[in-house]
């Protein structure tokens, strides 16, 4: 499920992924399904923005017999050793949005599928790519009160990023006993030390979100956690 609006165009171009004959049904969204065969085949929908509809998106997938979750997003970056176009991988997801509040009582912190995420290990680590953080990540759904302090108060308690869905969507699919994991890309760095502007993305962002877009789709079509 791709939580960044370059994912579908790159598969659909790079991929030649095939879209299927039916759109996904659902309350808000309705993505179009694309397809790649491999080892195992790997279906690709545009998540919706935010944690409620990108629930909504999943739970249709879920209906429609989604058997592994792959989520890949966008972060802001707090951790204070990131750069935009670095790749972040949660291990643990503190949940600030209300949609997961649904399935799992609030004390409950969303974890990856630990098998997914030592496989993740392991393969990132065989392909050489050296721009990968691994730790706590958090997301919300009041971008407005993601205040300088809050974000300072983040990073106090080892939180290196920050998206919108990752722990909806990874609560969920506990919930529904599916294994999942994400895959985010820093999009913006938060300077939390000075005045300096905020700014979206930068030189090679494009390429290095594309780049980590072909790692993670290559480890969801050869990946042996569906075979267990």
């Amino acid at each position: 499920m791709f939580e960044t609006n370059a994912g579908i165009p790159y598969v659909k171009r790079r991929l030649k992924a095939k879209k299927n004959v039916f759109t996904l049904p659902g309350f808000v969204p309705h993505p179009d399904i694309y397809s790649i065969e491999g080892k195992n085949t790997v279906s690709f929908i545009q998540g919706g923005f935010g944690a409620p509809a990108a629930v909504c998106t999943f739970e249709i997938a879920v209906a429609l017999g989604c058997k592994c979750l792959f989520v890949f997003g966008l972060c802001g970056g707090i951790g204070k050793d990131l750069e935009v176009g670095d790749i972040v991988i949660p291990t643990e997801i503190i949940r600030e949005e209300g949609a997961s509040h649904h399935y799992a009582t609030a004390e409950i912190n969303a974890f990856p599928d630990k098998a997914l995420l030592d496989e993740l290990k392991d393969y990132l680590c065989q392909t050489g790519e050296n721009s990968v953080m691994y730790g706590k990540t958090v997301s919300t759904d009041a971008v407005f009160r993601q205040t300088k302090a809050k974000e300072l108060f983040w990073r106090k308690n080892g939180i290196i990023g920050v998206d919108m869905e990752t722990s909806a969507l990874i609560t969920v699919a506990g919930f529904h006993k599916i294994p999942a994991i994400g895959m985010l890309i820093v999009s913006d760095k938060h300077n939390l030390e000075n005045e300096v502007p905020w700014k979206w993305g930068g030189n090679g962002f494009a390429k290095n979100q594309r780049k980590a877009i072909d790692l993670f789709v290559e480890f969801a079509r050869n990946t042996t956690r569906l075979l267990m």
